[in-house]
C-alpha cells in the first residue's frame, strides 16, 4: 500500500508541469472538471487511507472513548467510499467522452 501510494505521488510530481501547461491553462469544460476530480479525488482518498493505516487519523490517547472511535470509523468509511465512487465514475465518463469524440461525434 505504501509503495503504491509512493508511485502515485511520484506520478503526480512527474506530470505536474504538463498538467499546469495543458490542463490549468485550458478553458473550463466538463472534461477538465472530470479530469481534475479524478486526479485530485483519487489523491485525496488515498491520502486519507494512508493516514488511517498509519494510525494518524484514528489515534487517540484515551482508550475509553470507544464511541468516538466508532463514529470516526463510520464517517471515514462514508467519506472514502464517496471519494472512490466519484473517482471511479469520473473515469468512466472520461472514457465515454473520449470514445464519443474519437468515433465522430456530431457537433451542432
Amino acid at each position: 500500500s505504501a509503495v503504491g501510494y509512493t508511485v502515485l505521488i511520484y506520478d503526480y510530481l512527474l506530470t505536474l508541469n504538463d498538467e499546469i501547461l495543458y490542463i490549468w491553462n485550458a478553458p473550463w469544460t466538463i472534461v477538465k472538471v472530470l479530469f481534475l476530480i479524478n486526479r485530485y479525488g483519487n489523491l485525496a482518498g488515498q491520502t486519507l487511507v494512508q493516514l488511517e493505516e498509519a494510525g494518524i487519523l484514528a489515534h487517540s490517547q484515551f482508550t475509553f472513548i470507544d464511541l468516538w472511535m466508532v463514529q470516526f470509523c463510520q464517517r471515514f468509511t462514508i467519506v472514502t467510499s464517496f471519494i472512490m465512487v466519484i473517482s471511479s465514475e469520473s473515469i468512466h465518463i472520461l472514457v465515454l467522452t473520449r470514445a464519443w469524440a474519437i468515433w465522430g461525434a456530431q457537433r451542432g
